[in-house]
């Protein structure tokens, strides 16, 4: 093992399997690489089409960096290439480490179903992941029968990876996890059919009537909220509202999610 592996991630050490939505092409003498999923598109040079090419293809890290070594580049240059480039790839979710697809072909260690706002999702987490949904998630459980999406969280190493039905949405330190599953749960509510309308906002109840606090993220919606709370509000939510004919609907995520 070359002196570099000794201190590398876990995912660096692993088989690297490509998304079904990443996609490679050529137009005039440009390479790119494409995410069906996110809609982005990367170019690739010559050095980062090749890691790509043999990461893709199931080779190591450790193969990718002697190929570019190859073509005369320093050694410890070649593995920071490497990498940088499979580090961003596994963030977006274009490559995942072998043993996370194994882990999440088995059994859920945990598996809840949550409801927000009207609509029902599962939860399941498997290997080393930590059970963050029972102080994240805890205000939304519900015993919904029939949940719209399953969202999966796959723990490796120091790493979580995130699977929205099957499908990687990407690689997250252990720290950004919660956030990244409420951005992922926003983004399906977002694109959920049904009435109404869903906006960033905190919500408060002043007698009969509901009353919303919008403004740019960081504004202090959460902040006045929680103030006009202290001062004998009633409190509604801080982050998602959804707007129909009913009324205005908050999700009540933890704070933890927000970060």
């Amino acid at each position: 093992m070359a002196p570099q592996a000794l201190n590398a991630p876990t995912w660096a050490l692993a088989r690297l399997r490509p998304s079904l939505h990443a996609h490679v092409f050529q137009v005039g003498t440009d390479k790119a690489l494409f995410c069906t999923r996110t809609q982005q598109l990367h170019a690739l040079n010559d050095s980062a089409h090749l890691i790509w090419t043999l990461l893709a293809g199931e080779h190591s890290c450790e193969t990718a960096a002697l190929a570019l070594e190859g073509l005369g580049i320093e050694p410890a240059s070649a593995r920071a290439f490497v990498h940088d480039a499979a580090l961003s790839w596994l963030t977006q979710g274009l490559l995942t480490p072998e043993p996370v697809l194994d882990l999440l072909n088995s059994g859920p260690a945990h598996a809840a179903r949550y409801n927000v706002c009207g609509f029902g999702f599962e939860l399941r987490h498997f290997g080393q992941a930590r059970l963050c949904s029972g102080d994240v998630f805890a205000p939304l459980f519900s015993a919904c029968a029939s949940p719209s999406f399953t969202l999966s969280v796959v723990g490796l190493g120091d790493h979580d990876f995130l699977f929205k039905d099957a499908q990687p949405i990407g690689m997250r330190r252990r720290r950004e996890t919660a956030p990244a599953l409420k951005a992922a749960i926003t983004a399906e509510l977002c694109n959920a059919p049904g009435e109404g309308f869903f906006i960033h906002a905190a919500l408060v109840r002043v007698g009969s009537k509901r009353v919303l606090i919008a403004g740019d993220p960081g504004a202090g919606k959460s902040t006045l909220a929680l103030a006009l709370v202290a001062a004998g509000v009633a409190y509604g939510g801080d982050d998602i509202v959804r707007i129909s004919e009913a009324g205005a609907q908050a999700a009540s995520f933890a704070a933890t999610a927000k970060a």
